[in-house]
């Protein structure tokens, strides 16, 4: 008897299930200026590598933040992939924020077709909410 092949997860998945799970939260609209964004989506990215094996997932992607900077190419890139796909909008002239279009409906049919158990992006969601919040106090304290 084979094991279950495990799921692999992209990082336009990865984006597409946290922006559907936070849609489902009534959180729509995040600033992607300094790093906080990129900040709490490695965090969050190392809570899902810590249990894609148990959760039978293969990363299909890595997080790995600027040295310098803060900021992640594979972020910027699934966002830009994310806003080609009309799943974000980047709101104003600067494009430093951004706006998840989905609506309810569409959001809970792409988080039931990921393969992924929806539960693992709700749980996501809820910390990435948690770090986006810290990462903004603590740049303004």
């Amino acid at each position: 008897m084979s094991a279950e092949e495990p799921v692999r997860l992209t990082a336009n998945d990865f984006f597409l299930g946290l922006f559907a799970a936070l849609k489902l939260r009534g959180q729509s609209l995040f600033s992607i200026r300094a790093d906080r964004f990129d900040a709490a989506i490695k965090d969050i990215y190392d809570h899902l590598e810590a249990e894609a094996e148990e959760a039978n997932i293969e990363l299909r992607f890595r997080v790995r933040p600027h040295s310098m900077y803060g900021d992640s190419r594979t972020v910027r890139r699934a966002l830009t992939a994310a806003a080609q796909r009309r799943i974000i909008s980047f709101d104003n002239p600067e494009y430093l924020d951004i706006r998840i279009q989905l609506d309810e409906s569409d959001a809970e049919r792409k988080l039931e077709r990921l393969g992924v158990p929806p539960a693992l992006f709700d749980e996501l969601a809820d910390q990435f909410i948690d770090a986006y919040r810290q990462r903004r106090e603590t740049l303004a304290g």
